[in-house]
């Protein structure tokens, strides 16, 4: 199931991108670039890193769960603020006025990934793969359509910030729906 529904993502991931490029300038795509690069460094070290230990751990009781939860969501509070306060030395560094607005709106996507680390991770680790990547596929599909409708709707390289930002809060959502 993992396998089929990257493959599918991958899929989606293309046709997105080909509808995207007819409806968006290369402009548009490469603001919002110039931001995201930076922010999914700081999701995959800053707020991912508990996934690991918390599926090599031998055992997981509530309490410890709970705090490595609120940990996560100091985190990513903590790396939000400070994205969304670099904004505008990323836009003094690029010479882009938008960079800074970009940079705020897809600080976002760092606090909303923090709220659904841990129900990813112990659905890993009860070994769900497939739910975990169907609700990943799921979240995918979401981005995009957010993606293409504001696209099409004339948002410019806001549609592709939206889209960003719905793809871990739909994922988030489909964790927590997952583990309750």
């Amino acid at each position: 199931m993992t396998l089929f529904s990257n493959g599918m993502g991958l899929l989606v991931q293309m046709v997105s991108t080909v509808a995207l490029a007819r409806l968006l300038t290369p402009a548009d795509f490469g603001v919002v670039t110039m931001v995201t690069t930076f922010s999914l460094l700081l999701v995959n070290f800053g707020v991912n890193g508990f996934t690991e230990a918390i599926i090599q751990r031998e055992e997981i009781d509530h309490s410890l769960a709970t705090n490595l939860f609120w940990i996560n969501i100091c985190a990513g509070i903590l790396l939000t603020v400070g994205f969304a306060a670099a904004g505008s030395l990323m836009a003094r560094f690029y010479g882009n006025a938008s960079v800074e607005y970009i940079a705020v709106g897809i600080s976002l996507t760092i606090l909303i990934t923090s709220t659904s680390v841990m129900h990813l991770a112990l659905l890993m680790r009860a070994m769900h793969f497939s739910l975990v990547s169907t609700n990943d596929f799921l979240s995918r599909v979401v981005s995009v359509a957010v993606s293409v409708l504001l696209a099409w709707s004339g948002w410019g390289y806001w549609a592709l910030v939206v889209g960003a930002i719905a793809q871990p809060l739909s994922q988030s959502i489909g964790a927590w729906i997952l583990c309750s």
